[in-house]
């Protein structure tokens, strides 16, 4: 029979060791997933319910705005009927850009609900709503403009289709 060495014998004791340590300290400090009290249950529940009776209203008011841009696309012979269909499509965007701005105003107020990548651009959404709302109602510029409500000019592209802020919440 052969024997061992004596070094494989003191190595043992040192590698359970290390074993050991290596066991305890990913179970306590393993990134656990965020677990929410019941207060912030009920606080992100109430947002919830907010964002969805919020966004009830915007998406009635885009369906008019977004009904306004088909008739826009279609063309009118009038350049007068044209400029005053603008100057509706703008109020329409203007309504539904306030319903998009209370939804993130609220958002806002309520962080610990929604997702961490929309949490990062939380702040953006917000001044970007607000530059547009800005713009539409003349007090305000947007870089790189792209139509001019007062010359009968829209960007049919602008807010071409609704999405709910529903799937960054948590």
């Amino acid at each position: 029979m052969k024997s061992t060495k004596p070094i494989y014998w003191l190595l043992l004791p040192i590698l359970l060791t290390l074993s050991a340590g290596s066991i305890w300290g990913t179970i306590h400090f393993f990134p656990k997933p965020t677990v929410l009290n019941s207060a912030e249950v009920n606080q992100c529940s109430n947002l919830r319910e907010f964002v969805m009776s919020e966004e009830v209203v915007g998406q009635k008011k885009w369906s008019t705005y977004h009904s306004e841009v088909l008739k826009y696309k279609t063309g009118l012979s009038d350049k007068t009927r044209t400029i005053e269909l603008v100057k509706l499509i703008a109020s329409e965007a203007i309504g539904v850009l306030q319903s998009d701005l209370k939804i993130y105003e609220e958002m806002d107020a309520n962080r610990i609900c929604l997702t961490v990548s929309f949490e990062k651009n939380l702040s953006t959404v917000i001044t970007d709503t607000q530059s547009s709302i800005d713009f539409l109602l003349g007090q305000g510029e947007i870089s790189g403009q792209m139509f001019d409500p007062n010359q009968g000019n829209w960007n049919t592209a602008f807010y071409d289709t609704y999405e709910s802020a529903v799937k960054y919440l948590k």
